[in-house]
């Protein structure tokens, strides 16, 4: 059995762009924590939270950060066993995650890349960058286009199935969250595995394709840097690709190679 612990903060100073609300916050405090375990294969059983807040804020801004970070745990099927409160000067939520791993034959590491390895991730790029464009450059986009971004950034989702599933396969030599981007996901690999990566086409889809032409900023730049966006970037062993695409079909997901 391997006991694995994750924490990660989110502080509203610099996590918390325009629109975002109290709720999201909660939200997405979990999603950070469960997103880094999952990629490990790791099943997050527990969670605990450290709720720092203003003098200034209300009774309810509070309990909708609490929902927040309730409604994640239930999505992810995990425990909430409470925290602390104290005052700050900001809002400061440190989220404290424990996985318990009953086969470490399950377990998958950043390192193990081998040359023709296949490299790929659990869904499209350039949400989160197009939304922040949106919200922090006042980029002007139509409403529905807008709002798909938007809830991408404010509800990300953590693909806990997807990782789990993988890990069942042993078709992966190599897996990190997204968190920081694709590009710097990239470049962490890189960086601890003795290979280089050959990209034949980037992951996205219409709506960054069309938001890239309205706004004039390069897909690539959407798609490569943007960040938080919490997918699977993985390495998959070339007789073991067929495993690994029913393994994600099988729990819904999509394997973009």
């Amino acid at each position: 059995i391997i006991i694995a612990l994750k924490t990660d903060t989110f502080v509203r100073s610099t996590d918390m762009p325009p629109e975002m609300n109290f709720y999201h916050a909660g939200w997405k405090t979990v999603v950070m924590n469960v997103s880094d375990l999952v990629a490990k294969g790791i099943p997050p059983k527990y969670f605990l939270i450290s709720l720092s807040v203003p003098g200034n804020y209300t009774v309810e801004n509070v309990m909708h950060v609490m929902q927040g970070v309730k409604d994640a745990c239930n999505e992810y099927n995990i425990k909430f066993l409470g925290g602390d409160t104290s005052e700050a000067d900001d809002l400061v939520l440190s989220g404290f995650t424990v996985g318990i791993l009953q086969d470490k034959r399950n377990l998958i590491s950043r390192r193990g890349i081998h040359v023709g390895d296949i490299l790929a991730v659990t869904g499209n790029f350039g949400y989160t960058a197009s939304a922040l464009r949106i919200l922090l450059d006042k980029v002007e986009v139509p409403k529905k286009l807008a709002n798909i971004f938007k809830k991408t950034l404010f509800e990300p989702k953590a693909r806990l199935k997807e990782g789990l599933a993988l890990a069942e396969t042993y078709a992966v030599s190599a897996c990190i969250d997204s968190s920081d981007g694709l590009l710097a996901s990239l470049n962490e690999l890189l960086r601890v595995n003795p290979v280089g990566f050959l990209i034949e086409r980037l992951p996205y889809s219409k709506e960054v394709e069309e938001f890239s032409k309205i706004s004039n900023i390069p897909l690539e730049d959407l798609v490569l840097n943007g960040g938080e966006e919490y997918e699977l970037v993985l390495t998959i062993k070339p007789n073991k690709l067929d495993d690994a695409i029913k393994a994600i079909k099988k729990v819904g997901g999509n394997l973009i190679v």
